[in-house]
Order: structure tokens, then sequence, then C-alpha cells
């Protein structure tokens, strides 16, 4: 186990084209990505650069925190930090999970529950009559109406 050992790795200036972009990593790899706030607005690009691709497990923003809810309101992923890394999943009860490829659902705590449980739907009629102004169409409306 020692000799698999790969130490936290931040890659500066990584290329969208790189290998490492291709997939996802699981592992204390960090591709960091740069966007100068030259042409559209600096929220858009980062935006558009999201969005082109398959939506990711995690996503870290570091930067001003008023810019960082405008471009998660645009992108999906299944869990974020701002300023920070990995903190999500930190939290037993806050929900952990991936949408899209990167997973479906997820758990934690209640979400643990729910997501291994099946919510059911039973409707029970009694054995009594079957009043036809249950359907359609109601030509018994204003009767009932009267009696209520």
């Amino acid at each position: 186990a020692a000799s698999r050992f790969i130490e936290p790795t931040l890659l500066d200036e990584v290329s969208p084209e790189s290998a490492v972009m291709q997939e996802e990593i699981f592992g204390p790899v960090f591709p960091m990505i740069c966007f100068d706030d030259q042409g559209k607005s600096f929220s858009e690009k980062v935006i558009e650069f999201v969005n082109a691709r398959e939506h990711p497990l995690a996503f870290y923003y570091f930067g001003k925190e008023k810019q960082a809810w405008e471009i998660l309101q645009c992108c999906l992923s299944g869990g974020a930090c701002i300023n920070d890394v990995i903190m999500h999943i930190a939290n037993e009860k806050a929900p952990f999970g991936g949408v899209g490829n990167s997973g479906m659902n997820a758990y934690h705590g209640r979400k643990s529950f729910e997501v291994f449980s099946h919510h059911r739907s039973v409707i029970a009629t009694g054995t009594w009559i079957d009043l036809p102004f249950r359907y359609m169409p109601y030509k018994c409306f204003s009767l009932v109406k009267k009696i209520l």
C-alpha cells in the first residue's frame, strides 16, 4: 500500500484537452483551471466551460463568493465547495452523491435511508357500492353538491 501512495497533487495551468481532464479523478490530484477576465464575463467563461462537459462529482470554486453563487446557479454538480475542497463530504448529515455520469442519488444521514428505501403509494378502496359520481363524466355533480 505504501508503494501506491500519492501525495496530494495540484496541477497548475492544466489544458482542458489534457488527459487528466478527460475522465473523473478518484485520488488526491487536483487539476486547476484558471480563467482570465478578458472578453466575456468571468462567470460566463466558467459556466460555459463547466456546462460543456459531463456533470462533475465535485465542483470547487476559489474566488469571490458572490461570483461563486452566480456560477453554481448555472452549473450542475454532485456537490460543491467555495474556497475549500472535499469538505462537502465531511458532514455526515449533508447529502453526498453524483449526478449524471458521476453517479445518481445521494447518501449520508437521512439521504442514506431514503436512497435505499422504496416509497410506495397504496390506495385502499372499500368493498361497498362503487358510486358512479367518482368517474367522469360527472353527470351527478349537482346531486352530490345538494347532498354535501
